[in-house]
């Protein structure tokens, strides 16, 4: 049952030959997405990282500016750790992006901006104003582009803050080391808290449903252009649709799952049936057996005493010398 729900097996990221990363702060990137990144990297893949705030939490204003300065050497140093190139960034305020009405219409231009196959973005699970805001303007920009009628990228939705609904669990066991020296590039964010730690315990984590050999993995949300079209055809909060979309595939993974076993179990009471007959053949065989051994019994109890009456008989007895006479001639002969 556990595959309904999450991958049993380590799965393949959407190819891509360009992708782009919509980070709410800088080292989001990092923690939610370093090790699909490395992976993408290696096969040459194009990556854009846009990290839209300044990361300067509630930092009074005349420290904001050299916090942000920080923040972008640190994770300017992260994209380097895994060859990477540095990150744009848009420079709005912390925790200000659930403010944004234009916020969609933002992400909406630098994704036609960058033509991207693939955009990564928190999920909406996420539970930081900035992560979860980031999330529906990914969401809403996509949904702008369908609707405009140009090319829309695959959206795959990462996790930091909160576990997601799963639907790719990628094996990044061979980039963890270079995943975890880009996390320790965030001084400034890992003396506040261990958030390496946490992310450590969270790819760990999401381990569980798979092989013994996939000691680290990332989970993603996924949804394609064709998915994007079902989930807007159908009306409503396109919000709701997609994360509603998880149960949906679940219901459809269980249904598909009972109507094998209801193949299966069909299989085998027809099995069970031709085993019946055949025993029901194999005991009319056998019954006809006995019946045939009883006969040839009594055919042969009815000639030993046929036997034992003519030795009992006076005629066998005097007529033993002719018997014998009769031997010695055919021998004789």
């Amino acid at each position: 049952m556990e595959q309904w729900f999450a991958p049993v097996v380590p799965s393949l990221p959407p190819v891509a030959k360009s992708v782009l990363v919509l980070a709410p702060h800088p080292d989001d990137e990092i923690f939610g997405c370093g090790g699909l990144l490395a992976l993408y990297g290696k096969s040459s893949t194009e990556i854009q990282v846009q990290v839209l705030t300044d990361g300067a939490g509630y930092h009074p204003q005349s420290r904001r500016e050299s916090v942000f300065e920080t923040r972008k050497k640190e994770t300017n140093q992260a994209l380097a750790a895994l060859g990477l190139s540095p990150a744009v960034y848009s420079g709005y305020a912390d925790r200000s992006l659930a403010a944004r009405p234009d916020l969609a219409g933002v992400v909406q231009e630098i994704i036609q901006q960058q033509a991207p196959d693939v955009v990564l973005a928190p999920s909406l699970w996420e539970i930081h104003p900035d992560h979860l805001a980031t999330a529906r303007a990914a969401l809403a920009a996509i949904h702008g582009l369908w609707r405009a009628g140009k090319k829309v990228p695959t959206l795959l939705f990462y996790e930091i803050g909160a576990p997601q609904r799963v639907e790719l669990l990628i094996d990044i066991t061979e980039f963890w080391g270079a995943k975890y020296q880009a996390m320790q590039s965030f001084v400034s964010q890992n003396q506040v808290q261990n958030y390496a730690r946490h992310i450590e315990a969270l790819n760990v984590y999401r381990t569980y449903t798979l092989p013994p050999s996939v000691q680290y993995a990332e989970a993603y949300g996924v949804l394609c252009p064709q998915v994007l079209s079902e989930c807007a055809s159908r009306g409503g909060s396109l919000n709701e649709r997609v994360i509603d979309r998880w149960i949906d595939s679940a219901l459809a993974a269980a249904t598909a799952h009972a109507e094998a076993l209801q193949a299966d179990l069909a299989r085998s009471q027809q099995n069970d049936l031709d085993l019946r007959r055949e025993v029901w053949r194999l005991a009319e065989e056998l019954t006809h057996a006995q019946a045939a051994v009883t006969v040839e019994r009594d055919e042969k109890q009815g000639l030993l005493a046929e036997q034992q009456s003519l030795l009992a008989s006076s005629s066998w007895r005097v007529t033993a010398p002719l018997r014998k006479l009769a031997e010695f001639i055919r021998r004789k002969h």
